[in-house]
């Protein structure tokens, strides 16, 4: 007597390994967007808890200038920077906007005072720096400062918003892009700011203040968390690993 077995089907055996291997690669696929979606949710909560700016770019060694900067929540037009500068007692900083590398001509200039005032000015065609009488008014905060080697320098850390585009009525201000922004940073002595704030024009020159150019890309792509949910569901719908018709 013998013993009848049930026929394997080679096809079923197959369809069902590539069912298992199937099944494993959702599975994988699911528990690392659960882990991104994890991960993004603590980096969203870290930056809004610590009220940190996202992105950040060195300015000038010398004066250990750097400037932080993000998007201004209420108005997505313009940008919050802080600007953190090292100066001397009796200088005065210097952050300029401008269109040529370190061509000094043309600059649209924010003066951050030794009176510990903000400025706004500007250079005309032959770089002669002035401020006008009916010049932009940014909003700023000093939001920190120290006194370093006994008091013969200050570390400041000024909050600006700045619009993108400062609607200056004479055109002489820069407006900001998705292109790259040429930024000079550098330090202004006493005698030149006080010339410029009795209205007399004073030369932007480059070793006298100490410029330093930096190249920054300030407008970056913004990518909700919300947007990357729905853009990776998407792709598991559309591969109908998860889903089905």
């Amino acid at each position: 007597m013998f013993l009848a077995f049930p026929q394997i089907d080679r096809n079923n055996v197959l369809h069902a390994q590539t069912d298992i291997k199937m099944f494993r690669s959702q599975l994988f696929l699911l528990l690392l967007i659960i882990k991104i979606i994890f991960s993004l949710e603590f980096v969203q909560r870290e930056l809004e808890e610590d009220e940190e700016l996202r992105y950040m770019v060195g300015l000038s060694e010398p004066l250990q200038s750097t400037l932080q900067w993000d998007y201004d929540d209420n108005d997505e037009t313009k940008l919050i920077f802080h600007w953190n500068i090292t100066l001397r007692n009796g200088y005065s900083g210097i952050l300029a906007f401008s269109n040529y590398d370190l061509k000094t001509n043309n600059l649209d200039v924010i003066i951050f005072g030794e009176d510990k005032k903000l400025y706004n000015g500007y250079t005309d065609e032959n770089s002669l720096l002035f401020i006008p009488n009916d010049a932009v008014k940014l909003s700023y905060t000093i939001i920190n400062f120290a006194d370093i080697e006994n008091g013969k320098k200050t570390k400041y850390t000024i909050e600006i918003i700045r619009p993108l585009d400062t609607c200056d009525k004479q055109q002489r201000n820069y407006i900001i892009d998705r292109g790259t922004i040429h930024l000079l940073t550098g330090s202004m002595r006493h005698e030149d700011f006080q010339k410029i704030k009795q209205g007399k024009l004073i030369e932007m020159d480059i070793k006298r203040m100490d410029l330093t150019l930096q190249r920054v890309q300030l407008l970056k792509s913004q990518v909700s968390l919300e947007l990357i949910l729905i853009f990776l569901f998407q792709i598991l719908y559309e591969s109908r690993w998860i889903f089905h018709q």
